[in-house]
């Protein structure tokens, strides 16, 4: 609770050396938190705010920067190394880090620090930013988080449906439906909903209610 209120805070939104104490603090204290949790209780380490927003905090620390208009830009060869040595570092968890990998404690800094790299670094003048940058990546990036929202119950209903693990080819199809169902989300669901021409705050939260609304009457009816 101490948590949220701070960072709902305006205050801490300001670059001043106190605040910036605050922020580090509350950074290394979730990120111990989430290292104690991540091997006593993994599962509620990774769904609770203590112990991930030390990563939104990070995070918050890179767009705070880039977002002062007199902030110091990185020369060139610096944001090329950072830049390269970031998507390094998200590469090497995809293929290193596995179901038994504790999370989110220590572990979980390669890839957020590899993404601050990006954030930082990557830009149309270095080899790392022209390349994230294409039209293929970008795509993928504003449906991505349609996607994530799709994958889990296909995923999930298709586990649930076979006895055992189902093979690899049926994930690559699941996982080609997902990006389809995901363009069509963003497309007709979260591109008109970021609209402020065709929905306001008041309509929003309206259709969040009601659609609340029905789902908990339906749960209670079964």
């Amino acid at each position: 609770m101490v948590v949220h209120l701070f960072l709902n805070n305006n205050k801490a939104l300001d670059f001043l050396p106190i605040n910036s104490i605050k922020n580090g603090g509350i950074t290394i204290i979730s990120l111990i938190i989430a290292q104690w949790a991540a091997y006593v209780k993994p599962t509620t380490a990774f769904y609770l705010l203590p112990t991930r927003c030390w990563e939104l905090l990070i995070g918050r620390f890179a767009a705070f920067y880039l977002s002062k208009v007199n902030h110091k830009n990185f020369d060139k060869s610096f944001c090329e190394v950072g830049g390269s040595i970031g998507v390094a570092l998200i590469i090497y968890t995809v293929f290193f880090y596995s179901k038994t990998t504790p999370f989110p404690g220590f572990y979980a800094l390669v890839p957020t620090l590899g993404t601050v790299l990006v954030i930082l670094c990557a830009n149309q003048q270095n080899i790392i930013g022209k390349f994230l940058g294409n039209k293929v990546f970008v795509g993928i990036g504003l449906i991505s988080y349609s996607a994530y929202l799709w994958h889990q119950p296909l995923f999930s209903f298709a586990r649930h449906k076979n006895l055992s693990e189902p093979n690899h080819i049926v994930f690559i199809w699941l996982s080609l439906i997902t990006l389809m169902l995901a363009y069509f989300s963003w497309r007709f669901v979260e591109a008109p909903f970021r609209s402020k021409d065709k929905f306001t705050r008041k309509s929003i939260f309206s259709l969040a209610l009601l659609g609340s609304f029905f789902f908990i009457s339906f749960v209670s009816v079964r």
